[in-house]
């Protein structure tokens, strides 16, 4: 029986991005291809602790389990988030799991952007959440960077770009690196402070504010570290 590696799963509201605000759904797997923060780097991925545990769920008995706790969000509106680590390592799981339902929530999908995903899986989501890393994540460019899975990225609309900055040399290594980031729209195009705790990321705030309206990005929001600070699962 195929399973689903799950880390957690909760009900709460988007933190970052365009649909920041809106209820949602997460659910975390576990896994991940990347280990930033553990190389050098300016920051240090502040959900690790639980996306490198999980435990093996059948999918079906997960779905039922998974739809009877959430489907009253699912029919209030809710978005399905599905986060990491980096989910698409278990994108085959993942595309039977979503099979399973008779209607689609709104879905977005958190990825690094190293891997492409699956046609089937290129159906169901709505909305891509694509987080590439900069050198300042301390991985070697060769991990972070994938050119088919960036090529894929960038020439799909339903995909929103999110940069972790901490100084203006990161903004640099944007358009170094991501060259094409520069056609995008700016409605498409985040700056997010390197932060992992409440007072980091309101410290950081203004000056991100400063380099979104000077280099044409918007202002990705850390909302749950603003609310919630460290703690995770809320």
């Amino acid at each position: 029986m195929t399973t689903l590696r799950v880390s957690e799963h909760f009900y709460s509201i988007q933190g970052e991005g365009p649909s920041v605000g809106t209820p949602a759904v997460f659910l975390r797997l576990q896994g991940c291809n990347l280990d930033c923060g553990h190389l050098g780097g300016t920051w240090r991925c502040d959900t690790e602790a639980v996306w490198k545990k999980g435990t093996p769920q059948p999918i079906p008995t997960f779905f039922d389990s998974f739809m009877a706790q959430y489907h009253a969000a699912f029919d209030a509106g809710a978005h399905l988030i599905i986060t990491g680590g980096e989910p698409l390592l278990q994108q085959g799981a993942l595309i039977e799991w979503l099979s399973l339902f008779n209607d689609l929530p709104f879905i977005e999908v958190e990825t690094n952007g190293t891997i492409c995903p699956k046609k089937p899986l290129q159906r169901m989501v709505s909305q891509w959440n694509v987080s590439l890393k900069l050198s300042n994540s301390g991985e070697k460019k060769t991990k972070r960077i994938t050119q088919d899975a960036i090529d894929w990225f960038a020439n799909t609309n339903n995909a929103i770009y999110k940069f972790v900055v901490f100084d203006p040399h990161d903004i640099d290594d944007i358009f170094a690196t991501f060259g094409w980031v520069n056609d995008v729209p700016i409605t498409r195009r985040f700056l997010m402070p390197a932060a992992d705790s409440k007072a980091a990321v309101e410290s950081l705030y203004p000056t991100v504010i400063e380099w979104c309206k000077t280099r044409g990005f918007c202002l990705g929001q850390r909302f749950h570290l603003s609310v919630w600070n460290q703690t995770t699962g809320v």
